[in-house]
Order: C-alpha cells, then structure tokens, then sequence
C-alpha cells in the first residue's frame, strides 16, 4: 500500500546563542529551523514545479537533463548544478516563472514531495536493491536496462497491476494501461539516463505506461534547511513598563532639547554639556545622539507621553526613506527592534498634514475594506490575506496562478488597464441556474393549485410571498408558483420512493404543483399486455379519466406497495392490481394493442429526447434540475424544500418591484426569465470543463512532417493562427466574435455532417459566433465532401463560404453530383465563384497536408480517437460524443446562452467602456485592437481559473500623490506586474511580517508595490514588547567555493542583556515545534546569566500536511 501522502515528517530548530563578551556586552541569539529528512536534489525540485505548470513541459525538461553531457551529477559544484539546472528549466518557464521558482527553491516547496516519493521507493524495497536506478515491471525490481528488456519481450500475459496514485508522472504518449513500468531513479544520472530512454521508446509505441517517481540513492548527510517562518523573542512584562506621567502635565510641551538630562550619558557622554560647549555644532550632536541611543542595547523606560504618537512617527521616519526599497527596510528594521527604536524615534516631529491624511485614509479603509489601524493586510491584484494568518507559501501559491493568468493575457496582446478588470472579473456560474421549458403536453399534471377545490381555502394573493414567516415554513398561495416534474421510469425501483414522496405531497397539500413525463419505451411493437412501463401508462389513463390525476398515481404507489422484494415492477405485477381494483374494466381495451388509453407515451418519448436529459430519474422544479445525487428516500424531500428556499427570494424580489403580480401567469412569467432554455445538456452544463491552452508559440512552418514534433500548446496555437472561419461577416471592420467553435467531425458520416450543419444554421442566428471545422476522419483517405468543404473555407469570402457549405449539407443529393470536381454544386450565391473553387478543387494537393495536421492535432492535444466527433468552443473541449448521442441545434444555442451569461456580457462590457480622455475618436481607436482571435484566447485563459477569490479596489489612488503611502515600480514595466497593496500600522504586529514579505516579494517578482501606513493615532504603551526575525530569502545563496550555503537563519544582534526574554516560533499553522534539548529555558532567557561563548538548544517538531493544505499548496496536475 503507498505511503500515506501526508507524512509526519519532523522538523528540526536550533537556537544558538552567541556570546561575545564586548565592552557594551552586545550578545547575539541565532535560531535556525531544519527539516527531519535529507536535502533533496534541486533538480527534482525544479521538475516538481514545472510538472504543476504543464505536464508536457515536465517531461521535455527530463528529457532534456537526461541527454546533458556530461551528466548533471558530474558538474563539480552546486551553484554549477544550480545554474545549469535553471538555465535549462528557462527553455519551459518565462523569466517571471524564473524568478518564482528561485523562491520555492528556497522555501524548498517541493522537497517534501520528494521524501514521499523515498518513501515510496523504501517501501517497494530500493535500499535493499542497491540500485542507484530500477524499473518496477510485473512485481519485481530491474537495475540494468538490458534485463527489463528481455524480460518485456518474454512477458505474453499481463504483468501483475502495480498500482498508481494521483501524483504520479505518467508519460503522455502512454496509452497501454494493461502494461505498467515505474521508473525509481535520480534524474541527471546516467543510470537514470539509460533507464528513462529505453522506457520512453517503449510508451511512444504505446507499449507500457511509463511512470515517473524520484529516488535518491545517497542523500547528504545534511538536513533541509526550512525558511518562511518567523522568531520572536518576548519581553517579560514585568520588565518593560511605561512610567505613570499624570504628574508631569507640563513635559509635553518640552522640545526634543529641553527634554535631556543634564545627568544623562549616552555610551560615557554626557552630550547636554557638549552642546552647551559647543552650540554651532548643537545639529550634528543630537544626530551623532539620536545614533548612538538607536544602536544602545540597553533599555530605558518611556513616559506615556512620549509613546503617544509612536506609530505616526516611524511613519514619518519610513516615508522620509530616499527610496521604496530604503522604506521596506525601514519598516523592518523599526519594527523588528521596537524596543530599542523607540527613543530615537520619539524625537520625530510629525507633520500636521500627514497626520490628516493617515486620519482621512483611516476612514475609507473602515467604510470600503473593514480595515482597523489595528488590522495589517496584503492584497494582491486585490485579493485579501491577513497578514496574521497568512504564510509566504500560501501567497507563493496565489502568484503562481496569477502569474499563469496574467502572462498568458500579456502575451496574448491584452494591455494593463483590461488586465487589471478582467482579472477582476467574477466568472462563476452553476448549471443549476438553467431551467427547461416545462409548458408541454407530455408532462401529465396531478393537481393544479390554481383551480383545484382542495386549495379553494388559500390567499391567491402575491403580496402573501412578503410576508414574514418562521424560517423553513412554506407560504400557502393560490397560485402555481412551485412546480415539481418527476421524468421517471415508473418500472424501475429508482423511482418507487419519488413518487411516493409526490403522493405524499398531495396529500399533505404542500404548495406544489405536481407533474410526471413518464419514461417508456417509444417501440410501437410493444404494448400495455408485453411491457410494464406501457401498462403502468394505461392504467393512469384510464384511471384519470374515470377518476382523476391523483387516483392514478394513487394506482401506482399502490403497485410498489404489492410487491414486497426491492425489484423493479413487470406485467403481472400491474396487471394483477390493475384486477383487485378495477375488476369491472375491459382488461383488453385498455392494455391492448389498439388501447385508447395509450396516448403520451408519444409526446414524452419527444419531451425526454428534446429535454437533453439523458438519464433518469429526473426531478424538475419550475424546470430546474435537481442534482441525481439527492434523488433518493433520505434527501428527496430535504433537496425539493431546499430548492423552493432558493427560488423564493427571487420571487419576492419580483413581487416588490412590481415584476411580478397578481394579474400575471404564473407559469408564463416563470418560463419567461432569461434561465430557461429550451434544452438541457449535460455535457454544456457539466462543471467538468476541460480546457486547451490557447497560448502556445505558433510554429513557422505549417507542414504535417513537422507539426507532429511540436508541443501540444504550440500545435494548438500553429493550428488556431490558420484555422480558417464560417462567418457571417463581410468586412474587416465587423466587431469581433465573442464564440468560436471547432467542430470536429467525420464528414464522411451523417452524424458528422448533422453536427456541421447544426453548427452553422445556430451561427446564422447569431452575430457573435463563428465556426471553424476540424475534420477527424476514420481514415487519411480525403472525400469528395470533405475537399469541397475545406477548400470552400480557403477560397471563399467567410460569408460565401458558410451560405455555400450550409446549402450543400441541407441538399444531400448534390453529393452524388459532385463527379470528381468537374462541377461542383452551383446555388446561384451572391459573390460565389465557382470557377475559382473548381480550379482550387483540381488542384487540391495541400488537402492531405491538412488533414494529416487535423488528426495528429485531434489525436494528441484533444485526446480523440479518429472517427469521434466533438465540438472546441473557446478553447472548452465537449466530447468526444457517444455512438448514440446527438447534438442538435438547441444544443449549440444552449452553448450559445450558456456563454453570453456566464462570461460574455462581463468581458464585452470591460473592452466597450470608455476610457479615453479626451476626443472620441482616440477611444475608438483604443478598443480596434480586440479581435475575434484576442477575444477566444482571454476567454479560455479566464474560464480556466478554478480559484476566483473575491477581489477589492485600494480606494486611493498612486494619481493622488499621497503623503501616507510609499510607492515602489515594478522592476521591468513591459513585463506583466502584480499590483500588490499592504495596509499596516508600522510599529504592530502585522509590520513584523509585512516588512520581510515584500522585500522578498519585489525581489521575487515584477510587481508593483504600494505600503499604505494606517496608524494608530495615539498609543497609550509601547506598541511593540518584543524583537523578531523573519526568515526569509528570496533566492538559495552559496558559498565562495560553489557548494550550497547552510541556509537563512534567525540572528538577533545588540540586544539588551538585562531583559527576561521569552522565545516564540510564528510557523505556518500545519508546522508543530518542540523543543527536544536545551541547556536553558526558552521561556526565560537573560543574557547576563549565559557566560559560555555559544549555547546550544535542539528542538524538533513535525510538519503535518493536511488533505486540505495538501490540496492547496502542491496542487498537481498530473
């Protein structure tokens, strides 16, 4: 059994304080914090994070380190190693995903994927092996290439299943899934090497499927080095007051120099005679005192007074910096070392304005982001975290998708201010949102709460649906404002307790209008005497008409009773109750072949085809599905009365505005809102959605020979840069189209040719769509149909094209007609010319090229067998369809709305508004550069995000000039940047963290920075009782000599020695610390007592992963 996925692994922390007698007796504490494992090689690291942008990519990069010569393991040092590793990692990542991967290199993101990966391997017994590399294949371990070959030869029946997890690499051509090898090994070298190429040739013949997991025969004797964390080490808090200053009212009037002791000495001067001796230098003393009182490591109390307005004095001191990145470090060193900052900082004189304007900021961050001075947040791309709860992993995580987002836009040719909104944008929907068309005949109603006497009783009134009522209570009015439609198959067991719970409902006369669709067999050869389901359909007739509506479900509910086995219902079972109850009735006449009572069987055989609902049972409520998943006896009833729980706010919003009244219909009105389509599909309303990446590099060259070489991307774009349109357009300067389909179709079959024709008869309904055709063909042999088809697209006007095309597929018998070429069909169309398409036909040698580039492009990026049919609508894969399956024209107009209300009307308003500043005719010419292309593109970039956080605006903008906030610009303007905001209070907690964070974020990244200082107004003690350290770096460092230097740390220098210190660990929440070893109590540290040079204390912890942080921070797309 694989190792469970969240190991406990250990992690271990080292306090070393250092002790260096000085004459100021400055000591220094270092805290450093280890893993439990050994270091992982880079290289597995870098491939783990290119594995999580594309899968593609991870295996060019194994590739590629494979084939290095000499071999990665064979560079002499590790910042050879590294740089190498990078530089060739750099052929599949941007230089922004460059320099987001140095920082998961140094957070070593990925090393704990790597050690599950050991453990995988120790547990299928590679250490006892002694194989620096070994295959995995039909139960037993194979270190030499040679011998696996011989023994895949020999094998004829299958090789005993070796099971695979989730996070495992598979490589892509692997299609043989009867066949499993697992390759255990260190990638860069040469066993690795010779194991992975002889696998890869097996997999690309579709052989074996070949699995990647990474194994380290000789690890290091060092452990991983951790950083993201932060150290604290707490004043006691009785050694720290703040002197009572009720007695001293007039000191608070007293400037900075007349505040001096005449006694006080700073470092053994007494600087209040310095100045009195030496007045012309009185500027440069108090420079030369504040200095030296900023670097005393020895504390001295504070008045209440004097800490009044601490935080908008280390604001001024930050917003004096000469530069953004002075500033960061400003608010670092401040905030980390509070204590010993204070009395310089308390000489800071504020400025009245910015004082107001702190004030003012205060006030709209209250009112638009419920931000306190007390509150520290970063946002990025207006995204909220709170500082306090978040970690850097966290946000590393959060860049990463932005990032894929925002450079695929960019590269895409989208410009910073859509950007911004379209990143903005809230693209969410849910099928549950769409209805169908409930007004039919086939539906056979039970009741009707408008006419029916048993409701007489009720308020028909709509004003009814604002009054209040206890939560979960249903109103009780006269009108059909609920309705509930069973599809069911009545034979089937699935659908005994739904229609029991209907029964139910009638008679406890719940305020729903009830329907069945009875599901049966449209076979005219059966009937009421041979098929259950047709006789269940009889006897509700008849009894409906004898009776009425609620006595034939009556009947029904009656059969399941009679049968005490959990089966589905036969013949008998209907026929013999049909018998006890109704004994009188001519059996023969109303179960029999010409039975009158057979009607509906017709019309909900339509209804069901229609509908797009291809299983049953189904329930409807005023036609929205409810989920199949609560179509059982314990959630049937809790999923309706939830459903009529959501539909009612909308019904009261439209009663008070006067939408919706008493004069209305109903059922009109409900069948009127903009949700209910005339079909619903699955496959459209799926949340399943799969996506191709639109924004791959687009190959020169258009030549099958080549095109099958590429990447998937890059052959998704070369195909999508000459990927010819049906249209509707005639000119260049038409708006462009908001969908694009491709449909891939066999045109040699008729279901081929109906799912073009569908396709473009929808378009003609429609300005914003155009379709483009992929043929995917059983066979390379090219049709009469399919040459036609394709070299009307390339010869024609677009608008020609889809009339021409169209008229030839809703006119089969020209196929016959069509004789080689010699006369291709003739419409008469206005701008057709038939000679230019003749002559195009005869000369059609590039047909076989295309076709070959459709199929090599259907088959590896689609994942479609040839022969299946599909339709690409921006970039949404649907299919392949099933041999059964239709797709009708209702089907691409539910396509159509589908998109317009999830998406369309969003994007289209962010390039339609009006941003220019001056002439109209500079916005017009803003927004020509969006086309069709652009428009398809930043669709599938945007609908592919699965993460949409809600998003906030900074309600002050870099154009106001601020006096409170510092501004840093991003490092290279013409690249993508982050717009990343903090609001903190410089002298809190929250600077603690925010400080080290954005230093290390604008390193990391092309961003644009803004620090808005929200300050306290007035402090009552000293904010801050506490010096920290947070562990950081942006990139791994190494040693003057190559090698990889031990890692980043925590030092406290120039602290003071007569202070009670407390230490404290801030790791990230799935972190646990504990100390294993110490020579002193880390919760009572005071340097004045430690008189050896170095201490010594080992903790050890355990860093658990849950599912749901598993989940978010090594998301794998594999």
């Amino acid at each position: 059994m694989f190792p469970s996925p969240f190991p406990h692994i250990a992690l271990i922390f080292l306090l070393a304080i250092n002790v260096t007698p000085l004459k100021h007796k400055a000591k220094t504490v270092t805290t450093l914090l280890d893993a439990k494992w050994e270091v992982t090689p880079l290289v597995l690291e870098v491939s783990e994070y290119i594995a999580e942008e594309s899968i593609d990519d991870f295996w060019s990069f194994v590739d590629e380190i494979s084939s290095l010569k000499p071999e990665l393991v064979e560079l002499n040092s590790d910042v050879k190693q590294y740089n190498k590793v990078l530089e060739v990692a750099g052929n599949y990542l941007s230089v922004l995903q460059v320099k987001a991967l140095k920082l998961a290199l140094s957070l070593h993101i990925f090393s704990p994927k790597i050690e599950m990966y050991g453990q995988m391997a120790s547990q299928r017994g590679l250490p006892q092996s002694r194989c620096p590399a070994a295959v995995d294949y039909d139960g037993k371990l194979y270190c030499h290439e040679e011998d696996f070959k011989s023994q895949f030869r020999k094998t004829e029946a299958l090789p005993k299943r070796i099971e695979t997890y989730r996070i495992d690499h598979h490589y892509p051509a692997s299609e043989n899934k009867s066949k499993i090898a697992v390759l255990y090994g260190e990638l860069g070298t040469v066993e690795f090497s010779r194991m992975h190429h002889v696998l890869r040739e097996y997999a690309k013949q579709g052989e074996l499927d070949y699995v990647l997991r990474h194994y380290v025969k000789e690890r290091p004797n060092k452990r991983v080095r951790l950083s993201g964390y932060g150290v604290e080490l707490q004043m006691k808090s009785t050694e720290y007051k703040v002197m009572d200053d009720t007695q001293v009212k007039s000191d608070t009037r007293i400037n900075n120099t007349e505040n001096e002791d005449p006694d006080e000495e700073i470092e053994g001067l007494n600087f209040f005679k310095l100045k009195s001796l030496r007045p012309d230098l009185k500027e440069k003393l108090e420079k030369f005192r504040s200095h030296l009182l900023e670097t005393s490591n020895e504390m001295a109390p504070l008045k209440v007074w004097q800490v009044q307005e601490l935080s908008l004095q280390a604001a001024e001191r930050i917003l004096g910096c000469s530069s953004g990145e002075e500033a960061l470090r400003t608010l670092t060193h401040i905030s980390h070392n509070l204590p010993l900052q204070a009395r310089s900082l308390i000489r800071t004189p504020v400025r009245p304005a910015l004082k107001k304007e702190i004030l003012s900021n205060q006030e709209l961050f209250g009112k638009t982001l419920n931000l306190s001075p007390s509150d520290a947040a970063i946002f990025i791309n207006g995204m909220f975290f709170d500082v306090e709860i978040v970690d850097v992993i966290t946000l590393l995580e959060v860049l990463r998708q932005e990032l894929r987002i925002m450079e695929k836009l960019h590269k895409i040719g989208i410009r910073e201010e859509e950007m911004k909104e379209l990143l903005a944008l809230d693209l969410t929907t849910s099928s549950s949102e769409y209805a169908i068309d409930i007004r039919d005949s086939a539906i056979q109603w039970i009741n009707d709460i408008e006419y029916d006497s048993q409701y007489h009783m009720w308020s028909d009134s709509l004003l009814d649906l604002l009054r209040p009522t206890f939560p979960g209570m249903l109103r009780s009015i006269r009108r059909n404002l609920y309705n509930l439609v069973l599809i069911v198959d009545p034979t089937k067991k699935e659908a005994k307790q739904l229609l029991k719970f209907m029964e139910s409902f009638y008679i406890h006369t719940a305020p729903l209008r009830l329907g069945i669709v009875f599901g049966v067999t449209a076979d005219t050869k059966k009937n009421g005497l041979n098929d259950a389901g047709i006789a269940i359909l009889n006897a509700f007739n008849y009894i409906s008409e004898v009776k009425n509506a609620y006595h034939g479900l009556s009947f029904i509910t009656d059969v399941y009773a009679s049968v005490a086995e959990n089966r589905d219902i036969n013949t008998k079972d209907v026929h013999k109750k049909f018998k006890d109850k109704y004994a009188n009735a001519d059996f023969n006449d109303i179960f029999g072949e010409d039975s009158n009572y057979d009607t509906g069987r017709k019309l909900s055989v339509e209804f069901i085809k229609r509908s797009g609902l291809r299983k049953m049972p189904q329930a409807l409520l005023n036609g929205i599905p409810l989920s199949e998943k609560k179509l059982n006896a314990d959630d049937f009833e809790e999923a309706v009365l939830n459903e009529i729980m959501s539909q009612t706010p909308q019904l009261q919003k439209a009663v008070f505005r006067g939408e919706f009244s008493d004069t209305d219909n109903a059922i009109e009105y409900l069948m009127s809102k903009p949700n209910v389509m005339p079909r619903l599909n699955e496959r459209v309303l799926s949340d399943n959605a799969v996506y191709l990446d639109l924004t791959g590099n687009p190959s020169e060259t258009f030549e099958a020979k080549n095109f099958g070489n590429l990447r998937s991307k890059d052959k998704i774009a070369t195909l999508s840069n000459r990927m010819k349109y049906f249209t509707l357009k005639s000119g260049p300067n038409d708006k462009p189209t908001l969908i694009t389909h491709w449909v891939i179709t066999d045109l040699d079959v008729q279901k081929g040719r109906d799912l073009l024709r569908f396709a473009l008869e929808q378009m003609t309904n429609s300005a914003y769509i155009r379709v483009g055709v992929i043929v995917n063909p059983r066979d390379s042999h090219v049709t009469p149909l399919t040459q036609l088809i394709l070299t009307s697209l390339q010869v024609l006007m677009p608008h020609v094209a889809t009339s021409y095309v169209l008229k030839t597929l809703q006119n089969e018998e020209v196929f016959e007609a069509l004789d080689g070429f010699r006369r291709p069909p003739n419409f008469n169309l206005e701008g057709l010319d038939i000679e230019a398409l003749s002559v195009a036909l005869k000369e059609g040698s590039w047909i076989q090229n295309l076709i070959e580039i459709h199929r090599s492009f259907v088959k590896s990026a689609v994942k479609f067998k040839p022969g299946e049919h599909g339709i690409i609508t921006n970039g949404r894969i649907f299919g392949p369809f099933e041999e059964d399956e239709v797709f009708v024209v209702d089907d691409f107009s539910l396509i159509d709305r589908f998109c317009f209300n999830s998406y369309g009307d969003k994007i289209l308003s962010v390039f339609k508004k009006d941003k220019s500043t001056s002439a109209a005719g500079e916005n017009v010419k803003a927004q020509s550069y969006i086309t069709s292309d652009m428009l398809m593109k930043t669709v599938s970039v945007l609908t592919f995000r699965t993460d949409m956080r809600s998003r906030f605006e900074i309600p002050i903008k870099e154009k106001d000039k601020g006096l409170s906030f510092v501004s840093i610009p991003p490092v290279d303007p013409s690249l993508p940047a982050f717009d990343i905001a903090a609001i903190v209070d410089p002298v809190s907690r929250g600077a603690q963290k925010i400080g080290p964070i954005l230093s290390v974020l604008h390193q990391a990244t092309n961003s644009h920075i803004r620090l808005f200082l929200n300050c306290v107004e007035k402090n009552s003690d000293l904010p801050l009782k506490s010096f920290y350290k947070y562990v950081l770096e942006p990139e791994l460092q190494f040693l003057s000599n190559g090698q990889l230097s031990p890692g980043p740390i925590a030092k406290f220098t120039n602290l003071p020695t007569s202070v009670l210190f407390t230490q404290a660990m801030h790791v990230p929440e799935n972190w646990l610390v504990e100390s294993v070893r110490s020579p002193y109590d880390l919760d009572n540290i005071k340097l004045d007592d430690v008189l050896e040079s170095t201490i010594h204390s080992l903790s050890r912890g355990q860093k658990l992963l849950s599912v749901k942080n598993f989940k978010e921070l090594r998301r794998n797309t594999a």
